[in-house]
């Protein structure tokens, strides 16, 4: 496990190494042309598909284009929320109110397990999608009587 990792955080990227390696073998792609498709080193790809090294989120995101999978599905792992996601709902004015609104009220791990739930939910739905995003935003100023954008 890593060393600098909390013990909940390294059995997340142990569980995502292991889910990596599955994907990348049904693919039959070796671990050096892995590396070479997403520009790193091998070693660190090993160090990754073991669970002692974190992940940067752009990273897991082209890990996810190369494996051809949701990205949600590999940030669910490690419960962190999908930069496809954040990038769709940072360009939302409500964004900033809602996330100081859950921030002020609620504790992290309550965050972490509403947007969880939130990425599962689109997940279900097929993916980030423009309907997705709306459909969430209005959920969530709902949830906080904010007026939708």
């Amino acid at each position: 496990m890593g060393y600098d990792m909390p013990r909940k955080d390294a059995a997340n990227y142990e569980k995502l190494g292991k889910e990596i390696r599955k994907l990348r073998e049904e693919r039959n792609i070796g671990l050096r042309e892995f590396a070479e498709m997403l520009s790193v080193n091998p070693s660190h790809i090993s160090l990754i598909e073991t669970g002692k090294k974190k992940v940067s989120d752009s990273l897991l995101h082209e890990m996810a284009h190369v494996l051809n999978v949701p990205e949600e599905k590999l940030f669910a792992i490690v419960e962190r929320i999908p930069y496809s996601l954040i990038l769709a709902l940072e360009r939302r004015p409500t964004y900033r109110k809602l996330v100081t609104l859950l921030e002020r009220e609620l504790d992290r791990d309550d965050i972490v397990t509403i947007l969880n739930t939130l990425v599962r939910i689109v997940e279900k739905q097929g993916g980030l999608s423009k309907d997705n995003v709306n459909d969430l935003m209005r959920y969530l100023c709902e949830l906080h009587n904010l007026e939708p954008e």
